[in-house]
């Protein structure tokens, strides 16, 4: 008895930390549309984030790095994969540093996503006992975080259909899209296409209703393409055996699709208009090659992150490149999924239509994710648990010393 007790003093700590950590990744970004917060110049009707809101994700995504750091034990070595990401972004560092002494212009999209490797390297260097903690801690809280993030969305929409309070990228007698309490339909409704996932698997189903519905309204077709991918990662997983009601799940989400092809189809034909624009601005690829950005101080913005990286970061983004197409189809043809690799294989994918690596918080759960699923496979410490999406939820592991 005395032991269990100490076990619960023991890790009490950690659990306030990782309930810090997905507060951040899951809450944090809901004051856009609570208190208008995000971009004047696409949601004329919200004003700037104030700085000092900005400012304090860092501070408490710090207080989470400095916290973990302490639960490094060095007993892991980085593999040859591990070393290649730490290169890469080592790399997009020092051309980022070079671009500012150059041209003194600081490119902070880029610099972002880099802040938050910091926790991705300390994950892969604390104790294995942790890690299994803080696996079996978002497997259990899942739901609840899957499940605040619809509910807000529902709220959203309500708030609109009842007293016409516009979502940041609405629009008065024009387009309105929602994208939950982030206010941010490309990540919001990156994050619902993942989630189906395991809302199928764990039989959500009334979940799964309203994450296909949030995913509709996101009137995003980046999302819509990252869902079907999620389906064909979801529909064969290498099973011995064929899933009947997963293979009847499909059948009717295809026929659902079909009809809603065929029955709105004029709507649709009127979407692709609208959208037009922003579909050839992210299809579209610039040629103008340098040695990296900082050379002759044309660092250039893409829509497409992947091609943007290529460019911006010649000739090293090469390596880079392919490095990621490799280790994305590694991912993509190995039978043994969990909900992490699913959630880093369409991750890298929708990079291929938006920046999502520049899309906080999705960058930052991407990175925590890549550790986790690392960790996993690296097989160092035989106690950890393989996280099966197909199961609801662990109890913690008792970690003795």
């Amino acid at each position: 008895m005395m032991n269990r007790i100490f076990w619960k003093f023991k890790f009490s700590g950690l659990n306030v930390v990782l309930w810090i950590l997905f507060g951040l990744i899951f809450f944090y970004n809901f004051h856009k549309y609570i208190f208008k917060y995000g971009d004047t110049g696409t949601s004329p009707t919200y004003s700037d984030t104030p700085f000092i809101w900005k400012f304090s994700k860092y501070v408490i995504f710090m207080f989470v790095c400095v916290y973990m750091s302490f639960k490094i034990k060095n007993k892991f070595r980085l593999s040859h994969g591990n070393w290649l990401f730490l290169f890469l972004i080592s790399f997009n560092l020092l051309a980022l540093v070079f671009f500012y002494f150059f041209s003194g212009q600081i490119i902070f999209d880029e610099f972002e996503y880099i802040i938050w490797f910091i926790l991705y390297l300390i994950l892969l260097l604390i104790d294995q006992s942790v890690i299994d903690n803080m696996v079996n801690f978002f497997n259990d809280k899942a739901k609840l975080f899957v499940s605040a993030l619809v509910l807000f969305n529902i709220i959203a929409i309500l708030n609109f259909i009842l007293f016409k309070r516009l979502p940041a990228l609405g629009y008065e007698d024009g387009l309105v899209r929602f994208g939950g309490g982030w206010d941010d339909p490309n990540g919001f409704g990156f994050l619902c296409s993942v989630f189906a996932a395991l809302a199928i698997e764990r039989k959500w189903w009334l979940i799964l209703v309203g994450l296909v519905l949030s995913i509709i309204l996101t009137v995003s077709l980046s999302t819509y393409l990252d869902l079907i991918l999620v389906l064909i990662l979801t529909a064969y997983r290498g099973h011995d055996k064929i899933n009947y009601k997963r293979s009847l799940i499909y059948v009717v989400l295809f026929i659902g699709l079909v009809f809603i092809l065929f029955y709105f189809e004029n709507q649709l034909l009127d979407l692709y208009s609208i959208k037009k624009g922003s579909i050839d601005e992210h299809i579209a690829f610039k040629t103008s090659y340098s040695f990296f950005a900082s050379v002759d101080n044309k660092y250039l913005n893409f829509e497409t992150w992947l091609w943007g990286y290529l460019i911006n970061f010649t000739p090293v983004s090469i390596i880079g490149v392919i490095f990621i197409f490799c280790y994305w189809l590694k991912m993509f043809l190995s039978k043994k999924r969990d909900f992490f690799s699913i959630y880093i294989i369409v991750f890298i994918f929708g990079n291929l239509f938006i920046p999502l690596i520049k899309n906080f918080p999705v960058n930052l759960l991407f990175f925590v994710f890549l550790a986790f699923d690392q960790r996993i496979n690296s097989q160092i410490n035989t106690n950890i648990k393989v996280v099966n999406i197909e199961t609801d939820s662990r109890e913690y592991n008792e970690i003795s010393d």
